[in-house]
């Protein structure tokens, strides 16, 4: 119960306090009463208009077309670098020659279906440069499922080409 009271006490308060507030009012034709205080000081007739007349429907901007063959090149680029870093990374952390040759696999695998989904050209060079990635790493495949311990100078480079020319675009 004296919970309640206590709740109405504050309502009381904070609608008495409100009121009070309230009590200055400006009078007649938008002059403020003689006994009125102002925190600064009123703008006098301004000529800008005010922000309410100024909104609404902005104009809209055109944005420039986007080159569909770029935009599909650095797709290409950024998803065949991050399979390419991946087979790498999992390459070197695999702890025998069966773990190394399967992270090739998922490696060639990924780079794949990435360049089928470039949707580019195989005349492109960006697909081109990819292509021949995915041609060396498949030859490594090859080589270690025959038995050989083939080297992978070629396939770094195949790498290192097509950083440099996706860095081109």
């Amino acid at each position: 119960m004296r919970a309640l009271r206590l709740a109405a006490l504050v309502v009381a308060i904070v609608v008495g306090g409100g009121v009070a507030a309230c009590s200055r009012t400006v009078e007649g034709t938008g002059t403020l009463a003689a006994d009125a205080t102002t925190a600064g000081a009123m703008p006098t007739g301004t000529t800008e208009p005010s922000p309410i007349e100024t909104t609404g429907t902005p104009t809209p901007t055109p944005s420039p077309t986007a080159d569909v063959r770029k935009v599909r090149r650095l797709a290409l680029c950024v998803r065949e670098r991050a399979a390419i870093t991946t087979t790498n990374s999992t390459f070197n952390k695999a702890k025998t020659r069966d773990g190394q040759i399967a992270a090739l696999r998922t490696g060639s695998r990924s780079i794949l279906a990435t360049l089928r989904q470039s949707q580019l050209p195989t005349s492109d060079g960006v697909y081109r440069s990819g292509k021949a990635v995915l041609d060396r790493l498949n030859a490594l495949i090859s080589s270690a499922d025959a038995g050989n311990s083939p080297s992978t100078t070629p396939y770094n480079k195949a790498t290192t080409a097509f950083s440099k020319v996706c860095s081109s675009i």
